[in-house]
């Protein structure tokens, strides 16, 4: 992909935390500064947790509820507005690092099967079986010790969907992004320079680069409680 057809998925990206740190809203705006979709965090205590994602008409597209027992999600109750999608349940049982869950309709009716493997508390490996045990989508995933992700690799139905590469620099800052697959949208290759930090180290501008041409400088704004 060459730059002149590189286009950020956002223009701007708004994040409220509360007292404690935990993340409230995400808001993401569009080219013309109108608000494009809106996410919503709940946190019922420390074991309970909802998202609601609203699409720029301010309808409600996606939800998930979230319980979790000692830390660890034990059922997920899913919500989409499209009709083929809504009021599923998932219950999640676990065996050390490695946990499988059933996706269910609400009326009971079986829809997949997930089989997750963890290393270092995060996610190793995924398979996604369909209700009859076939494998329809599987999951690679690396990470630096910091716990930020450096490959990850989604297999659908046997094809490569998405292939994702990421390189850091010596303060652990991403500065290379590499993406390819069949649902990448297109080979994507870009680089990060960071150009202005704060006071406390955290990066203020950056230029993405594509093949050593400019195509945007992303500029946050950080507020310390």
């Amino acid at each position: 992909m060459d730059a002149d057809t590189w286009i950020p998925l956002y223009a701007g990206l708004l994040w409220d935390f509360d007292e404690d740190g935990n993340l409230l809203k995400e808001t993401a705006f569009d080219f013309h500064g109108d608000i494009s979709q809106v996410v919503k965090y709940d946190y019922k205590g420390h074991n309970e947790v909802s998202m609601r994602i609203y699409g720029k008409d301010g309808a409600l597209t996606y939800s998930w509820e979230t319980i979790f027992n000692e830390g660890k999600p034990v059922n997920i109750k899913r919500y989409s507005s499209h009709g083929d999608s809504n009021d599923q349940s998932i219950e999640c049982e676990f065996d050390g690092l490695r946990v499988k869950s059933e996706k269910r309709y609400k009326n009971g009716e079986l829809i997949e099967i997930i089989e997750n493997e963890y290393k270092n508390n995060l996610l190793a490996h995924s398979i996604t079986k369909d209700k009859d045990g076939n494998i329809t989508y599987e999951n690679y995933s690396e990470w630096t010790d910091l716990g930020q992700p450096l490959h990850r690799h989604y297999i659908s139905n046997g094809e490569d969907a998405i292939v994702e590469n990421i390189g850091y620099n010596e303060q652990m800052l991403p500065i290379q992004y590499y993406r390819t697959g069949k649902f990448s949208g297109g080979e994507v290759a870009c680089s990060f320079d960071y150009t202005s930090f704060d006071k406390q180290g955290n990066w203020l501008t950056r230029v993405i680069k594509v093949e050593d041409t400019p195509v945007c400088v992303e500029e946050r704004t950080i507020e310390y409680y």
